[in-house]
């Protein structure tokens, strides 16, 4: 990033309870105190600065004193347009990787956990680039169980996993085991 904190300060202000930033000086159309954020393709804010995009939870890192921002910024919740200093914390690739919400083409409603073409319910994780394979299971409540224990193991956020509409929870898992 090649910008100094003295001219993102002298341009930007930045609310790290809601995660906003304003403009401090009038820029062409754009007037000085309104907010500061143009939402890209992928989904993150940005702000075009010296004729560069820069992203702006990346930015908070250095208005919040760091000299360069991490390589990789978690947003912890999940909500890659909540940069609230609370929601941002600096992570590795891997455990940046380990706080994803649940994929989009994911059937079974659980991370690592799939119907298997065998018909039975299959669990795997992920580690140093490599697939690991943690069994074939009867039920969804043990293939869960697996891969709940590989991610405890394995230093998986708590928010891995998450999604949007819950799935399934614990109390109709078990009724589903029983019926």
């Amino acid at each position: 990033m090649h910008i100094s904190i003295e001219v993102l300060k002298t341009l930007l202000s930045y609310d790290p309870d809601t995660g906003q930033f304003t403009w401090k000086v009038r820029r062409s159309r754009t007037e000085a105190g309104s907010i500061a954020a143009t939402k890209a393709t992928n989904g993150y804010l940005l702000v075009m600065i010296n004729k560069k995009y820069l992203s702006l939870h990346r930015i908070a890192f250095l208005y919040m004193g760091y000299e360069s921002p991490p390589d990789c910024v978690d947003h912890i919740n999940g909500d890659i347009t909540d940069n609230r200093w609370a929601n941002l914390r600096p992570a590795t690739a891997t455990e940046n990787a380990r706080n994803q919400k649940l994929h989009s083409t994911n059937s079974s409603g659980l991370p690592g956990v799939a119907w298997d073409r065998r018909g039975r319910w299959r669990a795997y994780g992920g580690q140093h680039s490599r697939y690991i394979y943690l069994g074939r299971f009867d039920s969804l409540l043990d293939a869960a169980a697996a891969r709940k224990s590989f991610e405890r193991r394995n230093g998986y956020h708590a928010n891995h996993g998450r999604s949007a509409i819950p799935v399934v929870n614990a109390h109709d898992l078990v009724s589903m085991e029983i019926a």
